[in-house]
Parts: C-alpha cells; structure tokens; sequence
C-alpha cells in the first residue's frame, strides 16, 4: 500500500525510506503496546455546546440542549459515552444531555453544563443565560394588535412586527401580537404557517453597529394553527384572551390588514 501511496503522491525516495521506517516503528510499537506516535501526537478532541432561547415566559418549560461534536476525525471504533451534570441558578439540576424545566419566577436564569465521557475525556465546562419574563401586575396599558397576515401582505406583517421590537413592552405597557401567515406568500422567518400570539420584547441588537432588527425575539405564547382572521369570533377570542392575560387600566386593540371591506350595519 505504501508503494502505490507514493506512485501517487510522487514522493522522492527519501521520503519512502523514512514512511517506510516510520510505519515499522509504529508496528512494533503497537506489538509491544505502546501508542503509535500518529495516534499520540493526533488526539481526538471534543467540543460542547448549549443552546436555548434567549426569552422565555414563566410557568413555561425552559428547554436547554447540548450537543458535543468531535474537532479531529475520530478513530472509526470510538464510541464515546458521555455523562452530564447541570446546575443552574435557579436550583435545577439535571443529569440528561438536555435540560428541561419549568421556572416559577422572574428574571435571569443561567445554567452551567459539565460533561466527561466514560473513557476519559473531560470537556470545558459551558454557560448559558435565558431571561425569564412575565407581565406586570396592572400596566397602564395593553395594546393588542391584529396582525391579520393571510394574504399578499404576509411579509408586510412579519416588517411590522419587527418594528414593534425596536420599542417592545414595558413596565407600563403590554404589547402583544396575534399574527396569522400565509402558507403561499412569503417563505423567511422559518416560514412557519398558521397563526400565533407574542408577547412583543424589545430587540436589544440597536446597541449594535450593524443592528440585525430582522429576527424575532418576542415570545410566543401560543400556536393556534390555521384560524380565519376575517370570522369577528376569532378577533373576539383574541381581545378576551389579550385582556384577561394582561389587565391594564387602559385597552386599545389595532385591526391590521388591507384596511377595506368594512360595513356598518
């Protein structure tokens, strides 16, 4: 094999000389049980990470998933267990490569994940952060908008929500979204379909030089599929669901969509 590798590559014969050499003083090494210089000076190595939303509501599962991925190709017969040992600052603890929990109160949770395989192998440990939210007792306002998006303005209403996130809610103010999508219009944004209800956060990413406002960060708080925005039953439910959720002194409900059709009977 050695001499066709070289017919290939068009080593000199030096070079084979010293392969040559090299390979016999890794076969005697391996009889004799000591580690082939290849395999001592090319180590395998590991690299984990975490990932979560950085939003979350309370009284809502946290998910938390790690994943560990091998640097250097691995030998073909390494099969690497690994253990997992989570700690947060809210008490959790877990044992599983993915952390799942329900928080009960508000503010910063940052969890902390050390992992080592059975072999061995002990990874840096890793540290994530999610902010946890919840609204305010009595705000002074709720504002509830009708992001009926079902059409040709599909994209228009993802744009919008986004503008939202550069002010988002406040202490005082409760902004909070029903956006129904297209299944035929526009395909970013995962291109998910149906619709949702977000509680609308601010995209802290203006504190940036290049600002991104084109993710949404505000937190969904729930899926509720395929509904027909133009039925006043639906836009009913979501009003009624808006100010039971979000009590605020004050209520003001925007409809957003073409803006025609209207009849007052």
């Amino acid at each position: 094999m050695i001499f066709l590798y070289i017919l290939a590559c068009g080593k000199p014969a030096s070079v084979f000389l010293e392969e040559t050499e090299q390979y016999s003083d890794d076969q005697s090494a391996e009889e004799s049980g000591e580690e082939s210089s290849e395999e001592s000076t090319d180590a395998i190595a590991f690299e984990l990470s975490i990932d979560t939303k950085p939003h979350h509501w309370i009284d809502t599962p946290v998910s938390i998933t790690s994943s560990i991925r091998s640097s250097t190709p691995p030998f073909e017969d390494a099969q690497e267990e690994w253990q997992y040992q989570w700690l947060c600052s809210n008490d959790v603890t877990g044992t599983e490569a993915t952390l799942l929990f329900t928080p009960s109160a508000a503010g910063t949770v940052e969890c902390n994940l050390v992992a080592h395989s059975t072999s061995g192998f002990i990874l840096e440990p890793v540290t994530i952060s999610t902010e946890i939210h919840e609204a305010p007792e009595k705000a002074n306002w709720t504002i509830l908008v009708y992001l009926a998006g079902d059409n040709n303005l599909e994209e228009s209403a993802i744009i919008d929500l986004n503008e939202m996130e550069q002010v988002g809610s406040t202490s005082t103010v409760n902004i909070v979204v029903e956006l129904d999508r297209s299944d035929r219009f526009y395909t970013g944004h995962d291109n998910w379909t149906g619709a949702k209800r977000f509680y609308v956060l601010k995209d802290t990413s203006s504190g940036e030089v290049d600002p991104d406002y084109s993710d949404i960060v505000s937190i969904e708080m729930d899926s509720l599929g395929r509904i027909d925005t133009g039925n006043p039953d639906t836009l009913s439910d979501f009003v009624n669901w808006g100010i039971e959720t979000f009590p605020s002194d004050k209520v003001a409900v925007v409809l957003w969509n073409h803006g025609w059709s209207w009849s007052l009977q």
